[in-house]
């Protein structure tokens, strides 16, 4: 899965002050992911209810998987997706949690961009999940031009 695509910042018409580019893209395959913005807001798949929510204004949450074509089975794996146009600054709270007879070693990938549009370093997590299992981090996400920011895990039991 690749989160790495450069938001490009359009020229824009009429000479329009202080556009915002910024964006915070989280990605993790086989494995349900929410994300909860500053103020509460949630995007992504909603573990109680089993559905995708888009709380987070300017949100998008999918879950891809590609079912066989010619067998007609279901996906194997998939993929879970949460993408924020302009989100505010802050600390925003990230969970995966493990599910059913899927590879236990995953990857979270938090791909930051400025308000500029261009991209800050992508972050790369490694996970261990067992079904049932959580991890739980914040991401304290900055968008000025040469911000860099900064993934940390919540041990368990630790402050939410």
């Amino acid at each position: 899965m690749d989160t790495s695509q450069a938001r490009s910042a359009p020229k824009e018409p009429g000479g329009l002050s202080d556009p915002d580019y910024s964006g915070l893209d989280v990605a993790v395959d086989n494995a349900q992911l929410i994300v909860i913005a500053p103020n509460g807001a949630r995007s992504g798949l909603d573990s109680a209810s089993g559905e995708l929510v888009q709380g987070i204004p300017g949100s998008s949450a999918v879950r891809d998987a590609i079912d066989n074509d010619v067998t007609g089975e279901p996906a194997e794996s998939f993929s879970m997706q949460v993408e924020i146009s302009k989100p505010a600054e802050g600390m925003y709270r990230i969970v995966v949690l493990g599910v059913a007879g899927k590879p236990k070693e995953k990857e979270l990938i938090v791909n930051p961009f400025s308000v500029d549009g261009s991209d800050q370093p992508v972050i790369r997590t490694p996970l261990q999940l067992q079904q049932g299992s959580r991890a739980e981090f914040r991401v304290h996400f900055m968008k000025a031009p040469g911000s860099i920011s900064r993934l940390e895990k919540v041990e368990p039991g630790g402050p939410r």
